[in-house]
């Protein structure tokens, strides 16, 4: 189980699981626990780059989240373009790449 912090005052917890994988250029996901909903991470060569395309689509678990979604849209989006952001310089740094 994975629990993210996020940047506002709550937390997610979550697993992944791999339902596809065509190497090197796809991978498939289905996520359980706090999110439930799929992915597709999809590689593409570009010279000497590699452009990677997700695709995700999950909805909330957690009841509060959902009675507040509404009302809360903006807050939500907000936070997920900056873990997501995090995510990916996080990413990048692992591989020892830059992103561009």
């Amino acid at each position: 189980m994975m629990k993210m912090k996020t940047k506002l005052w709550y937390s997610l917890s979550f697993r992944f699981y791999v339902t596809e994988k065509e190497e090197p250029y796809l991978i498939r996901l289905k996520a359980s626990g706090d999110l439930k909903g799929h992915g597709v991470f999809r590689l593409e060569p570009i010279g000497e780059c590699t452009r990677l395309h997700y695709y995700w689509e999950a909805e909330p678990r957690k009841v509060w989240m959902k009675w507040c979604e509404p009302w809360m849209r903006p807050f939500f989006i907000w936070n997920h373009n900056r873990v997501v952001r995090e995510g990916i310089e996080g990413l990048s740094d692992y591989l020892g790449t830059r992103l561009v």
